[in-house]
């Protein structure tokens, strides 16, 4: 990716990785008796998206290099997560798990001692952006000098044999978690690492990059085969289930970069890929509630096809009112 300030394939990427993240919510939260082809692909979802969030974010670090940021504009970020975190926790809790809200239940949640379900990532994403609020320039160097990069890479890979069972403060998004599922950011780093790498280079994709992609992904199914069948182990992640992604991230990739160009800007198409945070909690909060209302009423493909779809488009409305809401206030 080349260029200054947004980048239309960034924001398809991320639009792109918002839309499959609801189709597989649907799959898992409200369908029923989903097909065999709705499950492989949640499946495939569930091993590409949070790494490729960490792609992109990267990706988005890399292209906006070195500019100074004021305190405030550091803040922004780590305070809208902590609230999206806490509003969909208490979303699942409140509809999906049903649970009374106690004070031990409360003090979980606004404290992240223990992350709840479909809303973990977003706690990792916390974890991420504090960490760029502390110390972009030392992330900027990691992603930019290929020998920090691999180094940088091999440790966070390493961090996967490291797991807690201890109930603190925002860990599930650092380290491995033996109580809770949980993306554990240290795991996944290297990815927004990459992603830093990329963005800063200003070059698109090309043949090598999915020669490595395909080499990594070709490591999985071989454990896979191997293991007639079986994935390997997502909570807390393996090594080789972080780098299974990487010919599904490199060709997302690929092909943002060749279509952004013909797709209109800023428009709407691209909105939820501009707002990642507000669409993601929207669409949960929107899924949870139709799980609270109606257990699991959405059957068969076509029908979780179009529920998929009616929240794409609800999410992409509300992200092009909160642009047409920034513009009015001259937020750029």
């Amino acid at each position: 990716m080349a260029g200054g300030g947004r980048s239309a394939a960034l924001d398809l990427l991320k639009t792109a990785l918002v839309a499959g993240m609801i189709s597989a919510h649907v799959i898992q939260l409200v369908a029923e008796a989903p097909p065999e082809a709705a499950w492989r692909w949640s499946e495939f979802v569930n091993l590409v998206t949070f790494s490729g969030f960490l792609l992109a974010f990267g990706i988005g670090v890399g292209l906006s290099g070195r500019r100074r940021r004021g305190l405030g504009e550091r803040a922004t970020p780590v305070v809208k997560l902590l609230l999206a975190v806490w509003a969909s926790s208490f979303g699942y809790l409140l509809l999906v798990e049903r649970e009374p809200l106690t004070r031990g239940l409360v003090e979980n949640v606004l404290t992240t001692r223990v992350l709840y379900g479909w809303s973990e990532f977003l706690t990792s994403f916390l974890v991420l952006y504090l960490a760029i609020a502390v110390a972009r320039p030392l992330l900027l160097a990691l992603g930019t000098h290929p020998r920090w990069l691999v180094a940088a890479s091999v440790l966070g890979l390493a961090s996967t044999m490291v797991t807690t069972h201890r109930l603190w403060p925002l860990v599930g998004g650092v380290i491995g978690h033996e109580e809770y599922p949980n993306f554990p950011l240290l795991a996944y780093l290297p990815w927004f690492l990459v992603g830093v790498h990329h963005g800063a280079g200003g070059r698109r994709v090309g043949g090598g990059d999915l020669a490595v992609g395909a080499a990594l992904t070709g490591a999985f199914g071989l454990w896979v085969w191997q293991h007639h069948g079986r994935w390997p182990e997502r909570f807390p992640p393996s090594v080789l289930w972080v780098v299974g992604s990487g010919l599904g991230l490199v060709a997302y990739v690929w092909v943002a970069e060749r279509v952004a160009p013909w797709v209109p800007r800023p428009g709407l198409t691209l909105a939820a890929g501009r707002h990642v945070l507000a669409s993601l909690v929207a669409s949960n909060l929107a899924i949870f509630g139709v799980r609270y209302l109606w257990g699991f009423p959405v059957r068969g493909g076509w029908a979780i096809a179009a529920v998929a779809l009616g929240l794409m488009l609800g999410v992409t409305l509300w992200a092009a009112a909160l642009d047409r809401w920034a513009d009015r206030r001259g937020i750029g």
